[in-house]
């Protein structure tokens, strides 16, 4: 799939006139900011708006078929309309142009090629895309990026897992009495007040330390909600596994279905456990 680039103007010398320039050119231009400099991985955690979707399927497909596929796709089903066959050409966005095109072409500013692997020695999924990234001088950039998460935290032996808790267990504990403690403050400082609640938090209770202490409230909070939302959705990767398995051991008409849900589930999975880490980075 890929990252398409918005159709633009196009920089010309001011002393040519822009129509006659576009009838010279014969297409429009697609600027684009992707791959002015060196592509950082976190561009290749960008799920969003990625379009002219193929898959590829070892298990429906042996070697030749998957080569014809890539092929047809560079060819953007050309030749297949040539000899009068269109509906054999594998590429499906190629063929469902008005007219037959490449896969990639002038409007391409990102393709990726992405698979998820499950790692049963140590209990992981692992997303995997490889981009190469197109930048409008004509260099394309290659790299390699993966998320994991693991498949159940408490399938872990028990000695890591005793460390883990008593990690946890310290640092919720801090958390609640942080909690505690600034709630037991304000309280205590509008009691002692007769200037109204908003007033005396103001002038009495805000000040650097405490705001110091809510920041670190808020964002541990917002880490365990987020943390949270990352083990669902590892849990709907988990329950959308056996499909997938099934699917595989068993090729049938809904195969591309399957591996496409498995597939969104995977992608969620790996966004939310890049969210939660990059919150208790900032922790």
């Amino acid at each position: 799939r890929q990252q398409i680039a918005a159709e633009g103007s196009c920089i010309v010398p001011n002393v040519l006139d822009p129509g006659s320039v576009q009838r010279w050119l014969a297409k429009p231009c697609f600027p684009s900011d992707l791959g002015l400099l060196t592509p950082e991985v976190n561009e290749a955690e960008n799920f969003e708006n990625l379009q002219r979707e193929e898959f590829l399927f070892p298990d429906l497909m042996d070697k030749q078929d998957l080569m014809r596929k890539i092929l047809e796709m560079e060819d953007g089903c050309n030749y297949a309309q040539s000899i009068g066959s269109l509906d054999t050409c594998r590429c499906s966005w190629c063929k469902d142009q008005p007219k037959p095109r490449p896969w990639v072409d002038e409007e391409t500013a990102r393709v990726e090629i992405s698979m998820v692997l499950f790692n049963p020695q140590y209990g992981s999924y692992t997303y995997v895309s490889i981009n190469f990234v197109f930048n409008r001088g004509g260099h394309v950039y290659a790299f390699i990026h993966c998320l994991s998460a693991f498949v159940d935290f408490f399938m872990r032996p028990v000695s890591e897992l005793a460390i883990t808790f008593i990690a946890a267990l310290i640092w919720f504990g801090a958390l609640a009495y942080a909690t505690l403690g600034e709630t037991q403050e304000i309280i205590s400082t509008v009691r002692n007040s007769n200037r109204g609640f908003w007033r005396a938090i103001r002038d009495d209770y805000v000040d650097f330390y405490n705001v110091v202490d809510w920041l670190s409230i808020i964002i541990g909070t917002t880490a365990i909600a987020y943390y949270i939302r990352s083990r669902l959705a590892v849990a709907e990767v988990n329950n959308t596994l056996p499909l997938m398995i099934g699917a595989s051991l068993e090729p049938g008409a809904d195969y591309q279905a399957t591996a496409k849900t498995f597939f969104l589930a995977a992608e969620s999975m790996s966004k939310a456990k890049k969210d939660t880490e990059t919150l208790m980075m900032f922790y």
